[in-house]
């Protein structure tokens, strides 16, 4: 497994907000990532990755590291990678 870390936010890093559907966007990663993962807590893990708190989380699947890396950076996540 991939333990994520969310260290902090920075709102001058993001590039994106997807419009209003980071959220769907987000969910199908994680699913794709973590398929073990409950819908309900893969939601909520989502809507608290977007409320910007810092947390941790694993992934199952690390073919899709870079991925999730790169959603969260563009949204302004200062991402830390522990293999």
């Amino acid at each position: 497994m991939t333990r994520f870390i969310i260290n902090d936010w920075n709102d001058e890093s993001a590039w994106t907000d997807y419009g209003g559907q980071a959220r769907t966007f987000l969910d199908v990663r994680l699913k794709a990532a973590c398929p073990s993962l409950r819908p309900t807590l893969r939601k909520q893990l989502s809507r608290a990755i977007l409320k910007r708190e810092s947390m941790s989380f694993d992934l199952e699947d690390p073919k899709y590291i870079d991925g999730i890396k790169w959603f969260l950076e563009s949204v302004g996540a200062n991402v830390t990678i522990a293999l």
